[in-house]
């Protein structure tokens, strides 16, 4: 059996590290590696002032791929601190992790590394391998960004062109200091196996505020993402949900979604009469661009609500969420 490679992570900043918690629990990503990547939440730096007063914790954040589909979740493990310590301000004492020989040669430290707007405008400058990502929204996309930037949702972030070589340097930025989506979308980098993957911290705010230039407009995921749990949460709810299967007619006869139409050859014959109404789309794996070229055809029909599945029926199944045998609908 293959060993777990090992990441650690160290994060300085309680909130940081909440936020990303609250974010990222149900996200499911691509990974070009049958490997495990577990990222291990060491401890926090109690050395700057939290404004929390309740007691810190340390998750592990596993990143797996499931026959194709990468499955992202958190285990929360709470240290049990003493009222009276923490009240007479005495130094949080975490347990430290032992770690064998064997094991030892797996781990590997891991921190994001952060680049200057001006050591990035230099880089753009001087190396034509850079890639960089403004992982802002569409909007603030649309109204200013680096020149050489592409958008990104970090959410959807296995549908961008990323480069194939997995030593290719990547930069993310995003709003300004206080925006932590672009330490998201590298942590999801990192995941993927890419190993020179930076972030430019001031953003976007501190790029044009330097006065370096930006330029307007550029092309957006025209579509939305929507996870298979909640897909499946909302199947059993109220919500009218219109399913579109990409794959072949011969996998969608193995097993599809309840009540999903199939889009192929004619995505138009699967697409619902109403144009304001709630599209998802899927294909086999987060490897498969199927849906989300599908996604963006519906939208550029009109569709207004559009959603990629990215897990596809693998990651579907995966999680143990029911599935329909059968042959081919597409249409009422």
């Amino acid at each position: 059996m293959n060993k777990i490679p090992t990441i650690r992570v160290l994060w300085t900043d309680i909130d940081e590290f909440n936020r990303f918690n609250m974010d990222c629990h149900c996200k499911r990503y691509q990974s070009n590696k049958r490997d495990l990547h577990r990222f291990e939440i060491l401890r926090f730096d109690r050395r700057r002032p939290s404004r929390h007063t309740h007691a810190p914790s340390m998750q592990i954040f596993r990143v797996h791929n499931n026959l194709g589909a990468l499955m992202c979740r958190f285990v929360l493990i709470m240290f049990s601190l003493s009222l009276l310590t923490a009240c007479a301000g005495a130094p949080t004492r975490v347990s430290q992790q032992t770690t064998t020989p064997q094991n030892k040669a797996q781990i590997a430290t891991v921190k994001i590394a952060t680049l200057s707007a001006e050591a990035l405008q230099e880089a753009i400058k001087s190396e034509a391998a850079i890639h960089v990502f403004d992982v802002n929204s569409a909007k603030r996309y649309r109204r200013g960004h680096i020149a050489t930037a592409k958008h990104v949702n970090r959410r959807a972030l296995t549908y961008v062109e990323l480069p194939k070589d997995r030593q290719a340097k990547l930069v993310f930025y995003c709003g300004s200091a206080r925006c932590k989506a672009s330490h998201k979308a590298a942590m999801v980098a990192l995941a993927m196996g890419y190993t020179q993957v930076s972030v430019m911290p001031d953003g976007i705010r501190g790029w044009e505020a330097a006065g370096r230039p930006v330029v307007t407009g550029g092309d957006v995921l025209p579509f939305g993402v929507m996870p298979a749990k909640f897909v499946h949460q909302k199947m059993q709810g109220a919500a009218q949900l219109h399913i579109v299967d990409m794959n072949s007619a011969a996998r969608y006869e193995k097993g599809h979604l309840p009540g999903a139409r199939h889009g192929r050859p004619d995505l138009s014959a699967a697409l619902p009469v109403n144009k304001d109404a709630k599209v998802i789309v899927y294909c086999g794996s987060p490897r498969c661009g199927a849906s989300h070229k599908a996604a963006a055809k519906a939208t550029s029909l009109g569709y207004s609500q559009v959603f990629v599945m990215p897990e596809g029926i693998k990651g579907w199944t995966a999680l143990g969420l029911p599935v329909t045998l059968g042959a081919t609908i597409n249409r009422d």
